[in-house]
């Protein structure tokens, strides 16, 4: 988890260099929208993580394998929701600064890198990388779809 956090720090820092419409007086934030928002993210983020913890468990995958598999989740989801947020446009409309695509896929590479060659943690195949990164991708254009409604 302080892996977790320290990768999401990392994007945290360098969102003051991204990409987004600068307005000259104070925003006004819209508290409903913004709780639906939230709602929207968590409900989606947490049912494909449980979604992913069911299959893994069903399918008799071991414990540390299952654990590096949602951490490579929760990077991927926290990495797509900070794409997804950042913006009022899709995710994938809005181009991030250097600074923030960079930070991005070095969070994912590192926990690509970790995830297979099992160092600090148990490993697991690319396919799984892969397949817990399509849904990871598939799950934030849902959610995108839904959170505009």
């Amino acid at each position: 988890m302080i892996l977790v956090a320290i990768l999401n720090d990392l994007v945290t820092l360098v969102l003051g260099t991204d990409n987004t419409v600068i307005t000259h007086k104070p925003e006004s934030w819209n508290l409903f929208n913004l709780s639906k928002i939230a709602i929207v993210l968590a409900i989606g983020w947490t049912a494909v993580g449980f979604a992913i913890l069911y299959y893994l468990n069903a399918n008799n995958f071991s414990s540390g394998q299952i654990s590096s598999a949602l951490y490579c989740y929760l990077i991927f989801s926290a990495m797509l929701t900070i794409l997804m947020t950042r913006t009022k446009k899709t995710f994938w409309l809005g181009k991030p600064s250097k600074a923030v695509a960079t930070a991005i896929i070095l969070n994912c590479i590192i926990t690509i890198t970790l995830s297979l060659t099992g160092w600090g943690i148990t490993s697991i195949s690319m396919k799984l990388i892969l397949t817990i990164a399509f849904i990871s991708v598939l799950t934030a254009l849902i959610l995108t779809v839904i959170r505009k409604i």
